[in-house]
């Protein structure tokens, strides 16, 4: 899996695509949302295509499944107890930042939250457990999730717990449930593992179209997302569309790889530059493109498409910008 680098190469690839997503569909709801709550949920009366939504929202969870798929190298380098500690941490931290703009001061469960539980989880079933285990958790966090929200709809309506675990209808308490967001970072911890044991081209092969035979699968089955409440819909997303962004992602890993076996990306190509830094570079770029987009908001030039698409391109540089600056600086990214 790494003939020429010390990296895979293809993971990094899509780690890169699944942060430009984001920041992409960051810019996207800054400038065309509208009526925020206190949760900062934004609500639609403008027609952005559906097709448009749900792309961006598939790119976007490839940086769950790519995280998973990342952190199977990170214990497998002898990753302690305590550096998984400092990380959750990190991560918790930055959870709680994320409710400091909120009036009245919450916790909402957000990504970070969520991932800080999802690398717990793992880290304690890989380490005092097996990969079995792990695999049906997996499996039941997907197929139980239509099940749990029945039942808990019901029986907490509201509470807290159950926004956690499998979201809140409203998008007031969580963004990202437990159920079924974590079947993508199990997965892609289960993918690593997989691809690393079995590395014959037919493997690979298979995985590109199994990846596309289920995507065009999902996709028949999937409903059009309701866009006046963003963080709702996501909050309690239809599983239909978790096993399209997993499928997808088997696909990308698959393909990438049969096109990288023999070739070797410079660490400054900011194909794989970016994704090899991508929490800093998500945290710099969001925090620069805020303040620009709120300056370019109040100027006379606002509702411009042009200014949008020069915005959304402005964002793109500072990504690509960044990704060569930390890997210059960083000899040995984590």
């Amino acid at each position: 899996m790494f003939p020429h680098s010390d990296r895979w190469q293809a993971l990094d690839a899509i780690k890169t695509l699944g942060l430009l997503g984001a920041l992409f569909g960051h810019v996207l709801i800054w400038w065309f949302g509208e009526n925020w709550s206190g949760t900062g949920a934004s609500f639609y009366s403008i027609g952005l295509p559906m097709w448009l939504i749900i792309i961006d929202l598939t790119i976007v969870g490839l940086i769950l499944v790519s995280a998973g798929a990342a952190f199977y190298f990170y214990l497998k380098r002898g990753a302690s107890f305590k550096k998984i500690c400092f990380r959750m941490a990190l991560l918790v931290f930055l959870g709680f930042l994320f409710g400091l703009n909120l009036r009245p001061l919450f916790l909402f469960w957000n990504i970070f939250l969520f991932y800080a539980l999802a690398v717990l989880t793992i880290f304690i079933l890989d380490r005092y457990g097996d990969k079995k285990i792990l695999f049906f958790l997996t499996l039941c966090v997907l197929f139980l999730t239509p099940l749990l929200r029945l039942f808990l709809n019901k029986l907490a309506p509201g509470g807290y717990a159950a926004a956690v675990l499998i979201g809140d209808p409203q998008g007031r308490i969580s963004f990202f449930p437990f159920f079924p967001w974590f079947f993508l970072v199990g997965a892609g911890f289960l993918t690593s593992y997989f691809y690393s044991e079995y590395r014959p081209k037919r493997f690979l092969i298979y995985g590109l179209f199994s990846g596309i035979i289920v995507s065009f699968f999902a996709i028949s089955f999937l409903k059009p997302l309701d866009l006046s409440n963003v963080f709702g819909v996501t909050s309690q997303i239809a599983p239909g569309y978790i096993i399209l962004i997993f499928s997808f992602f088997i696909f990308l890993i698959s393909s990438l790889e049969l096109i990288f076996k023999k070739i070797t990306l410079s660490k400054y190509n900011p194909i794989v530059a970016i994704g090899r830094h991508i929490l800093p570079i998500y945290l710099i770029t969001i925090t620069i493109t805020l303040a620009l987009t709120n300056a370019l908001k109040n100027s006379a030039k606002y509702n411009n498409i042009y200014t949008f698409l020069t915005l959304e391109l402005t964002t793109l540089a500072i990504a690509c910008l960044l990704g060569i600056i930390l890997t210059h600086r960083n000899k040995k990214p984590a």
